[in-house]
């Protein structure tokens, strides 16, 4: 029987690539942990549909209470659901769309009369129930947030054309 026999060469190659091998598993699963992290505190927050969207747009007669008159920066999540959702599971959406404004309630409002993601023109054509969320932040935070809202929820595989963080703050 022989014995193999590794030069100091073959020793500090078998050392750094099980090092390397190591390093990536760590950056993998750290990778994992906040995307999943990132879509809890997504799906925990509070959704509003679009009917309750617009029912508060306005506010009160008067009052200027209403999403039109307290908007504020920040990123919102735009969720579309299938005719027969329950309204309960907000995690089996079949499309999304993540964006980002100054203005986020008037940035909604404006993607629901016409003037934005033309997939969601479709989705309000055919009456697609719609749910949404918003992350208020800093103008400073937006483009990190709104990037990371999109890598966590996998928006490029769906209404998202880019990874977000397009517009300097």
């Amino acid at each position: 029987m022989k014995i193999a026999v590794f030069s100091s060469a073959d020793k500090a190659f078998l050392f750094f690539t099980a090092i390397t091998f190591f390093v990536l598993l760590v950056i993998l699963i750290r990778r994992i942990y906040y995307k999943k992290k990132t879509k809890s505190w997504i799906f925990e927050g509070p959704f509003i549909s679009k009917a309750e969207f617009e029912q508060k747009w306005l506010g009160e007669k008067g009052a200027k209470n209403g999403l039109k008159h307290t908007d504020t920066s920040g990123c919102y999540v735009i969720l579309i659901y299938s005719h027969d959702f329950d309204g309960v599971n907000f995690q089996n959406y079949r499309n999304v769309y993540v964006g980002q404004s100054v203005t986020i309630h008037q940035r909604v409002y404006n993607h629901m009369h016409g003037k934005g993601c033309p997939y969601l023109q479709t989705d309000i054509a055919l009456q697609n129930p719609m749910f949404f969320r918003f992350v208020p932040c800093h103008r400073q935070e937006m483009n990190q947030f709104e990037k990371q809202i999109i890598w966590a929820l996998d928006a490029t595989r769906s209404y998202n054309q880019r990874r977000g963080g397009s517009q300097r703050r």
